[in-house]
């Protein structure tokens, strides 16, 4: 992380296939090491990527709510909002646990974005259960998940597993869910309208039009919050890597729009 600092990276995301997990086999923990980066403050911002709600403990909850280097975004794997496809699929956790890991950062951190995974069509996944996983979601403090159509592979357990789902049942169920989490990250965004945030940027807004030369900067640039939300900076001559304060005057499709010098 030293070597990312020194090179200038001002954000960094810890990642892993158990990342919440991390340290088992090393005699150490997740939120140890959270804590060293924390004591260090070498890069000013670090996110988590998605973690197993299994191993995230209220510990690991309070300690980032309190923290001033750990980032107020959380990825919760969820995958399905049904116990009995959950069994299925082997998971670990159930869809309680699921909900009061969401529920304790959105206590602990209101202004925290909660993002999830959610597999559609899982061998033997009934109307019902479709029904358990949109409520669940719809019901959650989730403000964006990513859906993902159960695709059969070869040599996986769940290739020979009976009730096999069809593709367009899948894709009517994923359409329904897609539609769900749009609108779940509208409302999130447009729940800061008026809020002032630490934008840091990524990249200036490049301009296409014949009248300007290829690649010729049009004006504005987009960056992200620290509660991970998307803005394009109207105003401003900012180049990628500054850090500005943004107040988020509106919402259009995917992202905020924010000015540095509101009127």
């Amino acid at each position: 992380m030293e070597v990312l600092a020194h090179s200038g990276y001002k954000e960094v995301v810890l990642t892993g296939v158990h990342l919440a997990s991390y340290g088992r086999d090393i005699g150490t923990k997740l939120l140890k090491l959270l804590q060293e980066i924390e004591k260090a403050k070498i890069i000013k911002r670090v996110r988590l990527s998605s973690l197993d709600p299994a191993d995230t403990t209220d510990e690991l909850i309070n300690f980032v709510a309190s923290s001033e280097t750990i980032c107020p975004q959380f990825h919760v794997a969820l995958q399905s909002g049904d116990g009995e496809v959950l069994k299925r699929m082997r998971r670990r956790y159930t869809s309680e646990k699921f909900i009061h890991c969401t529920n304790l950062i959105r206590e602990k951190m209101p202004d925290a974005a909660i993002g999830t995974d959610i597999m559609v069509g899982f061998p033997g996944e009934t109307d019902k259960e479709f029904e358990n996983s949109f409520n669940l979601a719809k019901e959650s403090t989730l403000t964006y998940f990513h859906v993902f159509p159960y695709s059969r592979r070869k040599g996986t357990p769940a290739a020979t597993m009976p009730n096999q789902v069809h593709p367009q049942v899948i894709k009517d169920r994923s359409s329904l869910l897609r539609e769900l989490g749009q609108k779940k990250k509208n409302e999130f965004y447009r729940s800061f309208i008026g809020r002032k945030f630490s934008v840091l940027v990524e990249r200036p807004v490049l301009s296409r039009s014949p009248e300007r030369s290829e690649g010729s900067v049009e004006g504005g640039s987009r960056g992200t919050t620290p509660n991970y939300i998307s803005v394009k900076i109207m105003d401003g001559n900012c180049k990628t890597g500054d850090e500005v304060q943004v107040e988020i005057r509106d919402v259009r499709g995917e992202e905020a729009l924010g000015l540095i010098n509101p009127r």
